[in-house]
C-alpha cells in the first residue's frame, strides 16, 4: 500500500496546519502523540540529556530524523529567547510542531523539504521529538537564567557582567579575522538632576526610554552594555572609526531630537559619546580606556557631543 499523503489532522495533539505537541501529567513516560512508546534509555535520548546547548540539540534531532524522514532543513524559534535558529536549506514544503510541556511553551520547530510528508513520516517525526521534550525544556531554563545573569533587568541592554565576557572574545575573533570593530562610550548628560528633579523611577523610565533609541541606530550583530548607572557601552562589529563616528552622531542627533514625557512634563535631554576602532595591539582595557577619555572630552566641550580618539 502506498502512504497516504497527510491531511489536516483533527486530534489531541494537532491544530489546523501543524502538530501541537503537548505533554501532560498523565502522559509523562507513558505515550507519545504517535502512539509509540519512546525508549527513554534510546542513544538519542542520552546524547540530548548531555548538552544544555540548544543549538546541539537541535542539530542532533535533525540528524535523528534524516535516517527516517529525509528533509532539507530544520528550523527552531523561539520568541522568549529571541532565537531562531536554521540548519540546512528551505525546502518548499513544511511541518510544523509547536512543543510544550504542560502550559510551557518550548518553541517551534518546522522541517522541510521538496515533496510533501506523509502522515506516517509525520508519526515517525513526533516519535523523534518526543525525547526532545525534557532536554529542550532544561535547555531552554539553562538559556533563560543565561540571558537573566548577563542580562541589564532594567533596560534589557547586556549587564557589565556580559561585556566583560563577550567583549574580550569579540575583539579577539575581530583582530584574528582582520576586521574592524569599535567602541562607543555614551554617557548621559546632566542626568543626576533628572534623578533630583523627578524622582528615580521617572529615571529608569528616561534609561529604558533612551535604550530604545539606542537600538534604532544599531545592526543585530552590534552590542549594547549598560555599564552603569547612566554610562552604556557599543561595540560596532565590522565597523571602522569612519562608520563609528557615524553611528554615534546618528544616536547623539536620535537623542537630542526626542522628547520625554515625565510626570506630565516634556523634557529634553543629550548624550556625550566617546569612541575608538580597536586596533591588532589593543584589549578591552586599552581600547575602553581611549574611548572613555573621548567622553570626557566631549564632555568637557561643552556635552551633546561626539569626540573619536
Amino acid at each position: 500500500m502506498n502512504p497516504q499523503k497527510t491531511n489536516r489532522r483533527q486530534d489531541p495533539y494537532f491544530f489546523e496546519g501543524s502538530a501541537n505537541l503537548v505533554i501532560n501529567n498523565n502522559q509523562l513516560g507513558h505515550s507519545n502523540p504517535s502512539g509509540n512508546t519512546p525508549a527513554p534509555h534510546s542513544e538519542l535520548s542520552h546524547q540530548l540529556f548531555k548538552t544544555l546547548k540548544i543549538e546541539t540539540q537541535i542539530d542532533l534531532i535533525s540528524r535523528a530524523i534524516q535516517q527516517h524522514v529525509p528533509h532539507c532543513s530544520i528550523r527552531y524559534q523561539n520568541s522568549a529567547l529571541e532565537l531562531d535558529l536554521i540548519l540546512g536549506k528551505n525546502a518548499a514544503h513544511h511541518q510544523e510542531f509547536n512543543l510544550q510541556i504542560e502550559k510551557t511553551p518550548l518553541g517551534t520547530i518546522s522541517i522541510s523539504r521538496k515533496k510533501t510528508f506523509y502522515d506516517a513520516e509525520i508519526e515517525q517525526i513526533e516519535t523523534l521529538l518526543y525525547q526532545l521534550r525534557f532536554p529542550l525544556r532544561n535547555a531552554v531554563t539553562y538559556r533563560h537564567a543565561q540571558q537573566s545573569a548577563f542580562r541589564d533587568a532594567l533596560t534589557g541592554a547586556n549587564n557589565r557582567t556580559s561585556l566583560e565576557q563577550l567583549l574580550p572574545r569579540e575583539i579577539k575573533l575581530s583582530q584574528r579575522h582582520n576586521t574592524p570593530i569599535s567602541l562607543l562610550v555614551v554617557d548621559l548628560d546632566h542626568f543626576k538632576n533628572i534623578n533630583d528633579r523627578f524622582g528615580h523611577s521617572a529615571g529608569d523610565t528616561l534609561l529604558r526610554e533612551i535604550t530604545h533609541i539606542f537600538h534604532r541606530y544599531l545592526r543585530d550583530t552590534d552590542l549594547i552594555f549598560r555599564y552603569g548607572g547612566d554610562e552604556f557601552v557599543i561595540a560596532l562589529s565590522n565597523t571602522d572609526q569612519e562608520g563609528a563616528q557615524i553611528v554615534a552622531e546618528r544616536i547623539q542627533q536620535g537623542v537630542a531630537n526626542s522628547q520625554f514625557i515625565l510626570k506630565n512634563m516634556t523634557v529634553n535631554i543629550s548624550v556625550s559619546i566617546g569612541l575608538t576602532q580597536i586596533y591588532a595591539d589593543d584589549d578591552l582595557n586599552s581600547a575602553f580606556c581611549r574611548a572613555d577619555e573621548g567622553l570626557y572630552q566631549a564632555k568637557r566641550q561643552g556635552r551633546n557631543a561626539v569626540v573619536p580618539l
